[in-house]
Order: C-alpha cells, then structure tokens, then sequence
C-alpha cells in the first residue's frame, strides 16, 4: 500500500507563497513592483540588505588603513633617500 506523501517543509510553503503571489504582482502591477514584493518577503534578500551596513563599515576601514599607510610611507620615504 502506498503511504500518502509527506508535507513539504514550512520554508517551502512559504517560497511558493511568495512565488504564486509574484505571479500575481507581474501580472496586475508589472515586474518592477512584484520584485519589490517578493524581495520584501525573502529572508535570503532581508540577510543580504542587512550587511550593507558592515559592508560600509568594513570600506571606511580599509580606506583609512590605506590612507595611514600613505601617510607612513611619506615620512619613511624622505629618510630612504638621504
């Protein structure tokens, strides 16, 4: 006998959710405004949007780092050519 198949995983519900009412968005307010949608929806797009502001954080790090060493490379400079 044949046992009826397992429900798939609550994340799974949810994406085809998300992806049945895409469908939907597409076709009543166009591609634009469905990505909108469906990006607000997915946890994988909220995680990335929320590492931009480490990503700021991590750019101004480097900048910095790279503007000391200018500056310390400068002053050794001089005292190389004497």
């Amino acid at each position: 006998m044949n046992s009826p198949p397992a429900a798939p995983a609550p994340q799974r519900v949810e994406f085809i959710k998300a992806m049945i009412h895409y469908d939907i968005d597409v076709a009543l307010f166009g591609v634009s405004e469905a990505q909108k949608n469906l990006i607000s929806k997915d946890p994988q797009a909220q995680f990335a949007l929320g590492q931009f502001g480490e990503a700021v954080k991590l750019t101004e790090l480097a900048k910095n780092r790279t503007a000391t060493s200018s500056v310390k490379a400068m002053r050794v400079l001089p005292s190389m050519l004497m």
